[in-house]
């Protein structure tokens, strides 16, 4: 998206061929009631084949209200990629089945994410942060991350092995049954970042919730008790077939 502000309603998915769904290098898009599919980056020589569905660079600035990101693909972030100086927030939105061959399952950040109300479940990555793979700084709010798979962090990496740093505040959040490989932390991995938690449930994850990040994550509630409750409804194609975080 090359022009400077844009609003898009609809469903775009790709159907043949190998190609990412959207790319906003700089300006401002926001979509509502979309939902963006079957997209894939991946080997993409264009932006390191990262965003299977979406990649925001160039300065750029995205928005997505109300709207699924599902089963895309790409070398990192198979939903959506966000890079350094660029910005993007996910508002009332689901992020499924998604998956990268490297970081970021569903949403990777170099640059400045912010997750609202949103679900973000069953994505994969073969490297690091099956929801989320972050090196800049996101920000969580009532988000429910659960059911993601990769090799370490299977809800959250801040920081990857081959990148350190990354600001992290997850906040009135449900982080569960994520999934890591060996020995690492299926909840959250942190490589010299900083996590901040806040009336946030981090529980039932696989093989551990953050125990052997290789820098400590803050202790939070891993009493699934606790977690809080959705209050945002959740796109109408979610509400239809009855399955998100299934």
């Amino acid at each position: 998206m090359g022009c400077s502000q844009a609003a898009l309603r609809k469903a775009i998915t790709r159907t043949s061929g190998s190609f990412r769904i959207l790319t906003v290098d700089g300006g401002n898009l926001t979509l509502r009631a979309a939902v963006i599919a079957n997209g894939d980056a991946t080997g993409s020589p264009v932006r390191r084949g990262a965003g299977g569905g979406i990649v925001v660079t160039g300065n750029g600035s995205l928005t997505v209200d109300g709207s699924v990101i599902r089963d895309n693909h790409a070398d990192f972030g198979g939903g959506i990629s966000v890079f350094n100086g660029s910005q993007a927030r996910v508002n009332g939105t689901v992020v499924r089945g998604n998956s990268a061959a490297q970081n970021g399952g569903g949403l990777v950040s170099d640059g400045k994410l912010t997750v609202n109300a949103s679900e973000i479940v069953k994505n994969t990555a073969g490297g690091a942060g099956g929801g989320i793979a972050n090196i800049g700084t996101p920000t969580v709010t009532a988000g429910n991350i659960a059911d993601n798979t990769a090799q370490t962090g299977g809800g959250i990496a801040n920081g990857v092995p081959a990148a350190s740093g990354g600001t992290t505040t997850v906040s009135f959040s449900n982080i569960s049954h994520n999934h890591a490989a060996d020995n690492n932390p299926g909840g959250i991995y942190n490589n010299q970042g900083t996590v901040t938690l806040q009336a946030t449930v981090v529980a039932g994850n696989t093989p551990n919730n953050c125990r052997t990040s290789p820098t400590p994550v803050p202790a939070a509630s891993t009493d699934p008790r606790t977690a809080p409750t959705r209050t945002t409804p959740l796109p109408a194609e979610n509400r239809r077939q009855g399955r998100v975080g299934q």
